[in-house]
């Protein structure tokens, strides 16, 4: 990523933004771009704990077992 955007920052590009709500912490994030964030916004969580479910899922819904190995990508089942 670092020479991607080292790149981008030669061809005289002023301003990148990144947006996401999974990139803290920051600091890895600059050093892995390797240009130097001078402007860094960093908000807090939105919603509260009781707002959030976390679970896994074993099954699609059509009842056919989730499995993302390599050998099962081209079962028509799991597409």
């Amino acid at each position: 990523a670092g020479v991607t955007m080292k790149e981008i920052q030669s061809n005289g590009v002023r301003s990148i933004i990144l947006a996401s709500g999974t990139l803290s912490p920051m600091d890895s994030w600059e050093a892995e771009m390797q240009i130097p964030f001078k402007v860094v916004l960093e908000n807090q969580h939105v919603i509260q704990n009781d707002q959030v479910l976390a679970m896994t899922l074993c099954k699609g819904p059509t009842g056919v077992e989730l499995n993302s190995s390599y050998k099962q990508r081209d079962r028509p089942e799991y597409r």
